[in-house]
């Protein structure tokens, strides 16, 4: 039904816009999110599609000169403007890239899975715990991330800036080899099963990070 696609789109585009605002919480970590999403969608997009694969580029530019910047001094930031408007931005150019290209579904849902499983679990997790969906904490995936390293590196005397740097790296590298992974399979059983091993695999981690033990 129309209305009901309409409706669910624009929830989708609210979720993308919202979990990348959140995950912007480490150096370059939504930044490197953006790139990798982005990347998929160029390897997806036909040649064909000048103008659509264009946009892309130069918003993939721009995004990641912001990352390396970001990443290595940690002084420049997207901040709340920025990371809502990726969101929003490549949102709505999947939207239109899946009715004019006939994206898979689940190819969509495994390149977002990222932002869109975190926002979507911190606001289960608030509410369960009896606290306001949106008012914010430090219990994130990365949050959690970087809480465990600083314990774990405590004797090593890195700084907070390199431990904010790790902890980018340690997700944006599976979550890369991840989105790779589906590309060189290219099938909707692989999305399928992909897409549950990483939600499984974020939940697993979830638990062990938010445990208490170091």
């Amino acid at each position: 039904l129309p209305i009901i696609s309409f409706l669910f789109t624009a929830f989708c585009i609210l979720l993308l816009t919202n979990g990348f605002n959140v995950i912007d919480g480490q150096h370059g970590l939504m930044l490197g999110v953006a790139t990798i999403i982005m990347l998929s969608l160029i390897q997806s997009i036909s040649d064909n599609f000048f103008e659509i694969n264009q946009l892309i580029i130069c918003l993939l530019s721009c995004t990641f000169t912001l990352f390396f910047i970001n990443f290595i001094s940690g002084r420049i930031l997207s901040g709340d403007c920025g990371s809502n408007f990726l969101g929003f931005f490549l949102g709505s150019i999947i939207v239109y890239s899946y009715n004019i290209l006939n994206l898979d579904p689940f190819y969509i849902a495994c390149i977002l899975a990222y932002p869109i499983i975190e926002i979507t679990f911190s606001f289960l997790r608030r509410l369960l715990n009896k606290k306001h969906p949106f008012y914010p904490d430090n219990l994130h995936f990365h949050s959690l991330t970087y809480i465990k390293l600083e314990k774990l590196l405590q004797n090593l005397s890195l700084s907070k800036d390199n431990i904010n740097r790790l902890t980018t790296v340690i997700i944006l590298i599976p979550y890369g080899l991840f989105v790779t992974s589906i590309h060189i399979l290219n099938d909707l059983i692989a999305y399928e099963m992909f897409l549950l091993i990483f939600i499984l695999i974020y939940f697993l981690f979830y638990k062990v990070l938010s445990s208490k033990k170091v």
